[in-house]
């Protein structure tokens, strides 16, 4: 039993109008990560009784992964109470969730231990796995292959459709998404002070209409229009562009492009594949089916030498960076 205007804790949560987290918690957690984007480390301190009945604090050397729960910790108690009310307009980031936006670009990007691709989609990152599985003894700086003949991909292909640090991030599929991300991510990295960057992210888009608005924003950022039939451009820090590349005299492209037609013209129960994205249900069935029904049980068999400009586009980056690094 407690006092109606204490407060209420049950399990390390306060539940005296709505659950929510300590604010003694918050205020560990906000300082254990102001102090690993300045030093690129901090501390843990452990509480404990020693000997003489004295209170003995003990630090040990904490690890991203426990702030990472830490935040996706108070995120989710941030998230159940707005579920609550599930009529009301999302409102715009919270000061909780722009520190764990920062963290994850920290953690995720700005101090990622292997390249980094950004897709417009959950389908790219089942071809590009794919292409770089079935190349791999052709690209040994993407994958190693062990004795044992097991592949290790070496580029990370980032996840975040349907997850949290999609949605914290901002990014939900298409270029549209991605174009709001980069001022975020030239903003959030210029506050880092931590070393970091010593491996680039790689933002893969379709070479087609739909990239306009975002090379707009790259030239807003970088005062130069990317080149379309570049093999990269880089834009801020450790980000760079990649864009499918344009050949046989075509004026556009995109990822499927790169399949043979013998692969998008595969039948599924009596329906075609249609690359676009608004195409006749009745008729045709769209990226989502190719990548999970075509693409990914067939890899084996399927040829994906028509990745290979992609792939060597990823390695101009790599080795620039390099340099720059």
């Amino acid at each position: 039993m407690q006092y109606r205007d204490s407060r209420q804790e049950v399990t390390g949560l306060v539940v005296n109008c709505k659950i929510n987290v300590r604010r003694e918690y918050r205020h560990t957690v906000r300082a254990m990560v102001h102090r690993l984007f300045t030093t690129g480390r901090f501390d843990f301190e452990h509480r404990a009784e020693g000997s003489n009945g004295a209170v003995v604090i003990n630090r040990t050397a904490g690890r991203p992964n426990q702030l990472h729960g830490m935040l996706g910790f108070i995120d989710g108690v941030g998230l159940y109470n707005r579920k609550l009310n599930p009529s009301a307009k999302a409102p715009p980031l919270s000061s909780k969730e722009l520190i764990y936006r920062r963290f994850l670009i920290f953690k995720e990007l700005y101090t990622a231990p292997a390249p980094v691709v950004l897709c417009e989609g959950k389908t790219d990152n089942v071809y590009i796995t794919h292409a770089i599985r079935s190349l791999a003894a052709q690209f040994p700086e993407l994958a190693d292959i062990d004795p044992k003949g097991k592949i290790v991909i070496k580029l990370r292909r980032f996840k975040y459709t349907g997850t949290s640090t999609g949605r914290i991030l901002g990014i939900h599929g298409g270029s549209g998404d991605l174009k709001k991300f980069i001022p975020n991510y030239k903003k959030e990295v210029a506050q880092f002070k931590a070393p970091g960057m010593q491996r680039p992210i790689i933002i893969l888009v379709d070479n087609d209409s739909g990239a306009d608005s975002l090379l707009n924003t790259i030239k807003e950022i970088t005062g130069k229009k990317p080149d379309r039939s570049d093999a990269y451009t880089h834009i801020v820090k450790n980000l760079y562009l990649v864009m499918t590349p344009i050949a046989g005299g075509a004026t556009q492209s995109k990822i499927e492009d790169c399949f043979s037609d013998e692969i998008k013209s595969t039948v599924l129960g009596g329906k075609t594949f249609d690359s676009n994205n608004e195409f006749n249900t009745d008729t045709c069935y769209g990226k989502a089916d190719f990548a999970y029904k075509v693409v990914r049980p067939n890899a084996d068999k399927i040829d994906f030498t028509g990745f290979k400009p992609v792939l060597d586009r990823f390695i101009d980056v790599i080795a620039a960076h390099e340099k720059r690094a």
